[in-house]
């Protein structure tokens, strides 16, 4: 970034973009490297409560509204949005604050919505091993904002869809 700045012929914030790149990699660095040691398989193991669901009460558990900002591995500029998770167990729950650790795990990375969300439903089904697991990922992508169409209300949306 400093070096792309740096062929800007505006010599009156050379000092400022100087100083702010420290902050823009320290940015950077926070961002993607703040999970790097988490091993996220086994954070969710840690976690898991079994049932007996034998009256048949759980069918589907779902997961709204859970916000993210991710970056575009082709332009570099974020996506945001809402991650919704519903999935029905066999035997194995978690908490809505491990669903949150998975979604904000893989978020931290350069990555299509696409993937992001394969990313997410491969997780749970390794490790939940529900019957059904469904994953709606809804994003707004800086790159049709700001660039090309200039579409500042179009959204993204995916599914992902697991069926045992």
């Amino acid at each position: 970034i400093l070096k792309f700045l740096s062929h800007k012929k505006d010599t009156k914030y050379q000092n400022d973009i100087e100083k702010n790149s420290n902050k823009i990699f320290e940015f950077y660095k926070d961002f993607f490297y703040k999970y790097q040691n988490t091993d996220i398989e086994n954070e969710i193991q840690k976690s898991i409560s079994t049932i007996n669901d034998k009256a048949g009460f759980c069918n589907i558990i779902s997961f709204n509204d859970i916000s993210f900002t991710s970056f575009c591995e082709h332009h570099f500029l974020k996506f945001s949005g809402f991650v919704n998770i519903s999935y029905k167990p066999s035997n194995r729950i978690i908490g809505f604050d491990k669903m949150c650790l998975i979604v904000d795990f893989f978020a931290s990375n350069l990555q299509l919505q696409e993937t992001f969300g394969q990313k997410i439903l491969n997780t749970i089904v390794k490790t939940l091993k529900p019957l059904e697991c469904n994953i709606v990922i809804k994003a707004k992508h800086d790159c049709m904002i700001i660039r090309g169409q200039k579409k500042t209300d179009s959204e993204i949306i995916t599914n992902h869809f697991y069926h045992k």
